[in-house]
């Protein structure tokens, strides 16, 4: 009888215990394959699209390194519950540790864009100094969450052995104790200090990830985002290419009484005009190019394109309808086709391409003229452009580009900047004859005063203002005029 109700609590405490083995790596399964996964895609996600939509006003005060850290650290945090160590005191030690990283992770990024010039003055040992410096103050928050958790380790066997202590004195003081109960009090109190340690963990990892959430969402809520325009305009917008600024006063800072570096610039930019724009380093030439984009603060002024204000049309719209070539060519993940049209990913014969290819002398480069592919394959190829072309073919690409865009609006920023004379003479014909053909508005930011005396206005700018404007070949007579000191130290 006794045997037979020994075999049916066996049993029932086997079942019992299984069923938990089941149910927690059930749950277990589903925390770790979907839903830690769907939450932390979902976070991700949020913060993407609200850097996305960031005000440029707003990117450039951001510290580069605290934004990785929402996208790493914090991330990580969530996706791997880390904590380890005593709660107050871990959840302060491990913002430290966030904090101590972003300057270390700012300046490994701002070293490696500008390495070929921190190698050219010689400031390489500098950088390494520096480097080192921040690494070692950013390991200072990790070794002080080491120490802490040792701490912790210390103060649980202390308190276990506290108890087991008392519970020893309390068992020679009592009579008719059994040995094997005991025992089992000594043997439990022996795996308190385990359930305790892992108990604390938990609950400092759960506090840990809810503060990386929680900075991930003032990361997401407190981004001032662009105001996005409600129109929609057909995809053939702008189809006439004329811009009218009036009265236009902007700002790179959201703050209200930050300095403006656009004073109330009025200008009137007729279709199919050709418009340069000039000025001494810094006087707001290139601020005239970002307010047209929409990526300045504008405090009062409106600017209309072909008779719609910039600040109705949707970004992606305004964007798309201006083309712009900068010293800097982009280029995105995809194919040679793809990255020539970019918006327009089909619609333009392969004869059309290979042509604006040949102008620029890239078809040689991309084995155009070889004969061994067809002209489709060598197109639908994936473009590296760090590996089959060089800065300048890059540029000669970026050209080719706006050859075969239909936009009416062309803005050019130097792009020839990493060009021969001779090649940037081609180029420039290139560009003005494509301008031309297709009665196309061209704005020329000019840091060579002598490359813009055909066109057909020059625009003077110093200290965010206009003070000069008309034909170039007039003021460069006008004695006393601002555009011809330029014109005179540039030759």
């Amino acid at each position: 009888m006794a045997g037979s109700k020994l075999i049916v609590q066996a049993s029932v405490f086997t079942a019992i215990s299984c069923i938990a083995i089941l149910l927690s790596i059930s749950l277990s399964g589903y925390s770790l394959l979907s839903l830690l996964a769907r939450s932390s895609l979902h976070l991700h996600v949020r913060q993407w699209e609200a850097l996305m939509k960031v005000t440029y006003v707003s990117w450039i005060t951001q510290s580069i390194g605290g934004v990785i850290n929402r996208f790493s650290q914090d991330v990580m945090i969530i996706d791997t519950q880390l904590a380890n160590a005593f709660i107050n005191t871990a959840m302060q030690l491990r913002t430290l540790d966030l904090e101590a990283k972003a300057p270390l992770c700012a300046h490994f990024l701002q070293s490696a864009s500008g390495l070929a010039s921190i190698k050219a003055f010689g400031w390489s040992e500098n950088y390494r100094e520096k480097n080192i410096q921040l690494l070692r103050n950013s390991q200072v928050p990790y070794y002080l969450l080491g120490s802490v958790q040792n701490w912790l380790a210390l103060v649980l066997n202390l308190v276990v052995a506290g108890l087991a202590t008392a519970v020893v004195s309390i068992a020679f003081n009592l009579k008719d104790l059994d040995a094997g109960y005991l025992g089992l009090a000594l043997t439990g109190i022996m795996d308190i200090g385990f359930h305790f340690e892992i108990l604390i963990q938990s609950w400092t990892s759960l506090e840990t990830s809810l503060g990386a959430v929680a900075r991930m969402n003032h990361f997401v809520n407190e981004l001032p985002q662009e105001a996005e325009g409600q129109i929609a305009p057909s995809t053939s917008w702008p189809e006439r290419g004329e811009i009218n600024i009036q009265n236009l006063t902007a700002s790179y800072s959201i703050d209200s009484a930050a300095s403006s570096v656009l004073k109330d610039i009025s200008l009137y930019i007729k279709a199919g005009e050709k418009v340069a724009i000039c000025g001494r380093t810094g006087s707001g030439k290139s601020s005239i190019i970002s307010a047209i984009f929409g990526l300045l603060r504008t405090t009062s002024g409106t600017i209309t394109v072909d008779d719609l204000d910039a600040t109705s049309v949707r970004a992606t719209a305004l964007r798309a309808g201006i083309m712009l070539l900068t010293q800097d060519p982009y280029f995105v993940n995809g194919s040679i086709r793809h990255n020539l049209l970019l918006h327009r990913a089909s619609g333009v014969a392969d004869d059309t391409i290979v042509s604006a290819l040949e102008r620029t002398g890239l078809s040689v480069k991309l084995g155009l003229h070889m004969g061994e592919s067809s002209v489709s394959d060598i197109l639908d190829k994936p473009l590296v452009p760090e590996d089959m072309l060089t800065k300048g073919e890059m540029q000669l690409f970026a050209i080719t580009r706006a050859i075969l865009s239909t936009s009416k609006i062309l803005i050019l920023d130097e792009p020839t900047s990493g060009l021969d004379a001779a090649s940037d003479q081609i180029v420039q014909r290139v560009l003005w004859e494509h301008c031309t053909a297709g009665n196309r508005t061209m704005i020329c930011i000019a840091h060579k005063s002598r490359s813009i005396i055909d066109y057909n206005t020059v625009v003077v700018v110093n200290e965010g203002r206009i003070v000069e404007k008309g034909n170039p070949s007039e003021l460069a007579r006008t004695e006393g005029s601002l555009f011809g000191q330029l014109l005179s130290q540039s030759s």
